[in-house]
């Protein structure tokens, strides 16, 4: 523990106060997996301890809790945070979530686990503390599924009864901390069996509010999906851990649209860019249940699904198992981009000025364009003869 320069710090700056080192960076260590977040709990002054930490880094000092919760962020991204001890420290980890986590150490007492999380670690188990302390805080269900995954842990089966049980509570939580842990699930290399798991014990369909017959067949779909973004182009991004929005990866963010499908009602505090892009899919998803016939995409129709789409049109076929028109957003791109002739060709030929016709005659080309209707210049300069706005 003390080989870590920033925990020696720490204790040395509050040597004269009960200081622990707590949570999920014991946890790493004693699996031997990589830790960067530092939770410590102090008794006493726990601000002093936190301020003369952060002036002994250079960094400033946020607070988070009142007085009780600070917060120091590093060079790295990586955070300590620091706590006020209520009481000792036994009764401190006995308020935690899971016995895992309800492990400190300091230099003078070493490690103390009055939960058994130390044989929960070597057995590969997350197990609850108590179903009273799932009920205080009922993020922690959602968090299960996804220290589950990272940790490749099975959950013990009192759990997910407690779990299951509790899961009501789930609609009466805050947006923003459902979506901190959902998105993280999102973004791990294969997060389906777990929400297989969240689905079974009745919390997926909390976040997603759906029915679970539907869920159950995107699930079993999801595979199809996976293969899908690992065979598309690099200039996709799918296979990059790179954030696009609200802390979604771009794959995340591809299996959140595949998840949804044209559905919004979900308990998510989503950004603005993540939104519109759900509200593309669902405006796509609306257009081709609406098709007629057999429900093939004509080229005009093609034509008018990428116009209603804009650039939510390659997830939308990526999502949607359509792949093999991704070339054709391309093209649309080029033809409506300037086409056979340019807006300002167009508004010369015309002498339309900006507004409702000219951007009537505009797409009206590019359509013909698009669907082959004509192919070169002759053949726009003679359609735009013809059009009458």
């Amino acid at each position: 523990m003390m080989a870590d320069h920033f925990t020696r710090l720490v204790f040395r700056e509050g040597a004269t106060r009960r200081i622990y080192l707590v949570g999920g960076y014991i946890r790493n260590i004693l699996l031997a997996r990589a830790s960067t977040d530092r939770d410590f709990v102090v008794g006493g002054d726990v601000r002093d301890v936190a301020g003369n930490v952060a002036s002994a880094l250079g960094r400033r000092l946020v607070i988070l809790g009142g007085d009780r919760l600070f917060r120091i962020s590093l060079a790295d991204g990586s955070t300590i945070d620091f706590s006020a001890l209520e009481g000792n420290i036994e009764t401190d980890l006995r308020r935690r979530d899971f016995t895992v986590n309800s492990i400190a150490w300091s230099p003078d007492e070493g490690i103390v686990d009055p939960n058994n999380g130390m044989c929960d670690l070597g057995s590969g188990l997350l197990r609850m503390i108590s179903v009273d302390n799932l009920r205080a805080d009922p993020v922690r269900l959602i968090r299960a599924y996804r220290l589950s995954a990272e940790l490749c842990f099975a959950i013990s089966p009192e759990t997910r009864r407690a779990i299951k049980e509790l899961s009501c509570l789930m609609e009466a939580q805050k947006y923003e901390r459902i979506t901190l842990e959902f998105f993280r699930i999102l973004n791990m290399e294969n997060p389906w069996k777990i929400l297989g798991m969240m689905l079974e014990d009745d919390i997926l369909d909390r976040i997603i509010i759906c029915n679970n017959r539907y869920l159950q067949a995107q699930l079993k779909g999801a595979s199809s999906l996976e293969q899908r973004l690992d065979v598309l182009p690099l200039s996709y991004s799918f296979r990059s851990g790179h954030c696009t929005s609200g802390g979604l990866t771009r794959r995340g963010l591809a299996r959140l649209e595949y998840l949804l499908l044209g559905r919004t009602d979900v308990r998510l505090a989503l950004s603005r860019k993540v939104m519109k892009n759900l509200l593309r899919i669902a405006r796509g998803q609306s257009f081709m249940e609406n098709l007629q016939g057999d429900g093939v995409l004509s080229k005009e129709a093609l034509f008018d699904l990428i116009e209603l789409l804009g650039d939510g049109a390659e997830d939308f076929f990526i999502v949607k198992g359509l792949h093999e028109l991704l070339p054709i957003c391309g093209i649309y791109r080029e033809i409506t981009g300037k086409g056979l002739l340019s807006t300002k060709e167009i508004v010369d030929f015309t002498g339309l000025r900006e507004g409702r016709k000219l951007g009537i005659v505009i797409k009206a080309l590019r359509r013909a364009e698009f669907t082959g209707k004509i192919k070169d210049r002759r053949g726009a300069v003679q359609l735009l003869s013809n059009i009458n706005v």
